[in-house]
């Protein structure tokens, strides 16, 4: 575990180069924080990986967390992070490791279908497969993959929504923001997501 007391930006499913440079830039500027995780599928073009790590500051080079996705084509660090802060446990995994289905297309279709009767309800079990499987405790848990933004606190689990471009299930642009310990969801343009 690393002991952190500070700011973390957590920033995920970016599909880079299917996404705004600017929109990034932006919220790096805006948010400036001490730590930056990259939540997995952040670049999905090799070719671009140079152009799109010169888009983090240099002050945050070494204190950026990149978690492997099911679509990077760059090799991460880390498959699983583990953080502490302000005495809370938080485990980061993108979470294409946990689709409720074996097929991601039929993940998908369900998705859609559920989707239509209750918004959260495709993300909330998505959420509760996740830390089953884990078998987490009093962690909270930071997940990306299904591009979903929401905080379900009876759970502890987070999903970190998406910067990219892309047109599937859901599409909440959004990040999320760790502050002395406390979680806060933000749109795009730095509302709080309530």
């Amino acid at each position: 575990m690393r002991f952190l007391k500070m700011k973390i930006l957590v920033l995920s499913d970016i599909h880079y180069p299917i996404s705004d440079s600017k929109l990034i830039k932006r919220i790096l500027l805006r948010e400036k924080p001490q730590k930056l995780v990259l939540l997995g599928d952040i670049i999905n073009d090799k070719g671009y990986a140079k152009k799109f790590f010169s888009l983090i500051p240099k002050r945050l080079k070494k204190q950026t967390y990149f978690v492997q996705g099911d679509e990077d084509r760059v090799k991460a660090d880390y498959d699983m992070l583990k953080l502490e802060d302000a005495g809370k446990k938080f485990i980061f995994i993108h979470g294409h490791q946990f689709n409720v289905m074996h097929s991601e297309k039929t993940t998908y279709f369900l998705a859609t279908v559920f989707k239509l009767f209750n918004y959260a309800l495709p993300l909330f079990a998505f959420a509760l497969k996740a830390r089953k499987k884990l078998a987490l405790t009093d962690e909270y848990l930071f997940l990306g993959h299904s591009h979903g933004l929401k905080r379900f606190k009876s759970i502890k689990t987070i999903c970190c929504g998406t910067l990219s471009n892309l047109d599937i299930v859901y599409k909440d642009k959004g990040y999320v923001v760790i502050s002395d310990g406390k979680i806060e969801l933000k749109t795009t343009g730095g509302k709080p997501v309530i």
